[in-house]
């Protein structure tokens, strides 16, 4: 029988005042809703660049995650500018500290012909754009950077991942509730047109993903902390209006345990299912009673009237796609980007938008030959994870699995927490060790 070890979740001083800086950088970095200035991401980039150097390459990993999901929200700068930066400093990080020779095998050669084919469908794409191609030669990077690093504070990193999304989870709720900039209006949580108000859900339900992962380790107590966390998440998202962020959460919930069951041979214990089905019972009484006294605000997840504009919107895209696009441009695609389906669909839908799901996305836009290396390189990442279970896998794989869920409804294919979570299972299963590995019996 296979026991896992419950990781030191007690906090030294060294930790404490990187949770302290990382907490107060998120709080001005959410001043984004306030007075729309870069000023703030500006400032998480300089605290990684310092950790990154002083410590360690590994604390720019955090800060990466959560400047991507906030650009993605607030859109105050160029993501792709961030990316350069952030991808440039890392891997100047990464020399600095030396700790280990660059190695490359065929995983690696894997991934460099994946981000290589999808930077060169930008040659034909129908757009002439190369930024998304960047965009993932940048994931690429990042991946081959996460496998080659040697480190002892893998606990270290966790820490400061699960404290972020608590922290993320909790600002963000204020700011919204707290009526910042007017965003409770009648129909759904709305800032301006600059904000795009279901990346801000996904963001909330992709920090969710992560609690609901870090559950998996820790006590009872903690574990109502969570849950309490979680049904803040879901409240949140509800008053946004976002369904495919709240579907992706939930499935995200559900399959989670399932596979982890399956991968580590052992099931949830029943006190924590119990635990669950309680806060879940709770949860759905107060949802129940805010639909009955808000009824505008909820009429999206109902389906009825205006709530299935979106809907309907997506499945003319989804038909276009399939009928027209597709066949066409079956082996290559029409180029990697977002723009490359809007410019396509655009004789055929009356609002011309992405693909909203993650595979036809993928095979209208990098074609069959895409479609088959996001299989490969997808199917090794997980099978490493599988072959090296230990105790944060429950994290990478609620990533993972939110990724994949969200995808049913968006485009993750060039998202970098996504290719971000990625690379944690290289970086994870690499440098495990006694603690975080299985204590056998």
């Amino acid at each position: 029988m296979q026991i896992l070890r419950e990781p030191n979740y007690q906090i030294d001083k060294k930790s404490f005042n990187q949770l302290m800086i990382s907490t107060i950088l998120i709080v001005l970095l959410l001043g984004n809703y306030i007075i729309n200035s870069s000023i703030y991401s500006w400032a998480v980039l300089a605290y990684a660049v310092f950790m990154a150097i002083i410590v360690e390459p590994i604390y720019f990993i955090v800060p990466c995650l959560l400047v991507d999901t906030i650009e993605g929200c607030f859109l105050v700068t160029s993501s792709l500018t961030f990316s350069l930066a952030l991808s440039v400093l890392f891997f100047i990080c990464f020399l600095i500290h030396g700790n280990t020779k660059i190695k490359i095998d065929n995983i690696d050669i894997l991934f460099i012909i994946f981000g290589v084919y999808n930077f060169a469908t930008c040659i034909w794409s129908l757009t002439g754009s190369y930024t998304d191609g960047i965009s993932m030669i940048i994931n690429v990077f990042m991946i081959i950077a996460l496998r080659q690093i040697k480190t002892d504070n893998i606990d270290g990193l966790y820490k400061q991942l699960a404290f972020t999304a608590y922290a993320y989870i909790l600002v963000l709720a204020v700011l919204l509730f707290g009526n910042v900039r007017g965003a409770l209006n009648v129909t759904r949580v709305s800032f301006d047109d600059e904000i795009n108000v279901n990346t801000i859900a996904g963001a909330i339900a992709l920090m969710a993903c992560i609690i609901w992962g870090i559950t998996n380790f820790k006590t009872s107590k903690t574990k109502i902390l969570s849950y309490a966390f979680i049904a803040i998440s879901a409240i949140t998202i509800l008053y946004t209006g976002s369904r495919t962020a709240l579907f992706a959460m939930i499935l995200t919930i559900v399959l989670l345990p399932i596979f982890l069951g399956r991968i580590s041979g052992n099931g949830m214990k029943l006190r924590t299912i119990m635990l669950f089905i309680l806060v879940t019972i709770v949860l759905v009484a107060a949802i129940e009673f805010m639909m009955s006294n808000n009824t505008a605000v909820f009429s999206r997840f109902t389906f009825q009237g205006r709530s299935m504009i979106g809907v309907d919107r997506r499945y003319s895209i989804w038909m276009a796609l399939i009928q027209h696009i597709i066949p066409n441009h079956f082996l290559f695609g029409i180029g990697l980007g977002h723009s490359n389906v809007r410019y396509a669909v655009t004789p055929y839908v009356i609002f011309p938008n992405h693909a909203h799901n993650m595979l036809l996305g993928i095979i209208a836009e990098t074609g069959l030959i895409g479609l088959i290396l996001n299989i490969l390189c997808y199917v090794t990442s997980i099978k490493v994870m599988a072959k090296n279970y230990n105790k944060y896998t429950a994290v990478i794989l609620a990533i993972l699995l939110f990724g994949f869920s969200r995808g049913i409804g968006e485009v993750i294919i060039n998202t970098h927490w996504f290719f971000i979570g990625i690379g944690l299972i290289f970086l994870t299963c690499n440098n495990a060790n006694d603690q975080t590995q299985f204590q056998r019996h």
